[in-house]
């Protein structure tokens, strides 16, 4: 059994509670299907369109360890990373890792608003850390970049 937390306002919280008694019902892991249901279906924000990824990517130059981060993520495909393992391939420490995600999101934010998202996000309750993946959107306009 594992704990969850709900970070968020009460409409957000009624808005997931039906993704949620549906996934009581299987066996599958509820993480994945709750960050897409807060991300996408209740009009808190929604993934970047292709597009969107594309002018983001190239607004301004990609630094090494970001661009080693996001070529990392398109080679696992849909699967999670961990953050131990993205501060491990970036040679960032918690807090380098943190400030260049933090600067990734203004530029996210200053680029296409505030409530849109660019990465998938899951937390694990058993590593205590967040876990990383990409929308297909974002690996379509990696792949058209020519970011590998």
């Amino acid at each position: 059994m594992k704990v969850i937390m709900f970070e968020g306002t009460s409409e957000e919280f009624s808005a997931t509670s039906q993704a949620l008694k549906a996934s009581f019902n299987t066996s599958e892991p509820i993480g994945v299907h709750l960050e897409e249901s807060l991300r996408v279906d209740n009009g808190t924000g929604r993934f970047v369109t292709r597009d969107e990824a594309r002018k983001i990517l190239s607004r301004l130059p990609l630094s090494q360890p970001l661009r080693k981060l996001l070529v990392k993520l398109r080679l696992t495909g849909d699967k999670f990373t961990s953050s131990d393992e993205l501060r491990r391939i970036t040679g960032y420490n918690s807090d380098q890792f943190r400030g260049m995600m933090g600067a990734f999101g203004r530029r996210v934010a200053k680029t296409v608003g505030k409530k849109v998202w660019f990465f998938k996000k899951d937390w694990d309750a058993v590593t205590g850390q967040w876990t990383w993946s990409l929308p297909s959107s974002v690996h379509e306009a990696l792949d058209g970049l020519g970011i590998r």
